[in-house]
């Protein structure tokens, strides 16, 4: 039929991780619009699977986090605690560090592109690196 084809090219785009639709990402030069609730793209890779970021947001953002980390071999730890996160900055970048309920710092993913909602007023996609293998991997919001 004429009508299912342009239906699943449609979902195919709404769906696909942004890596393969480059065009869009913009630099992460305020996180004004980050806090809210974030997973992978369907058949996307990257060490967290979802994460609920609370608190206040800006060009500074902090509060606490709850998520769901790739621990290995299909296996997924649920971790709380707190993250700090800033935009662009000369001399490091942007980046986001999440801590444990103790403080101790667990991980920080450089964030190299966001992308924003038609109005501006809240990311829809992240665009982080995992410093563990250095590959880029992309976190989608659930829901506005």
């Amino acid at each position: 039929m004429r009508i299912l084809a342009p239906l699943v090219a449609a979902a195919f785009i709404l769906l696909a991780p942004p890596a393969f639709a480059d065009n869009g990402w913009q630099s992460p030069d305020t996180l004004t619009g980050l806090v809210g609730s974030y997973t992978r793209p369907p058949f996307g890779a990257g060490p967290i699977a979802f994460v609920t970021l609370s608190g206040t947001d800006g060009y500074r953002a902090q509060g606490p986090y709850t998520r769901f980390y790739d621990v290995g071999r299909g296996q997924l730890a649920l971790q709380k605690g707190t993250y700090s996160a800033i935009a662009n900055n000369p001399a490091v970048g942007a980046f986001i560090l999440f801590e444990d309920e103790a403080g101790n710092l667990r991980d920080a993913e450089p964030i190299i592109g966001i992308k924003r909602d038609p109005l501006g007023a809240k990311f829809t996609a992240i665009e982080l690196i995992d410093p563990a293998t250095g590959k880029i991997f992309s976190l989608v919001r659930v829901g506005l």
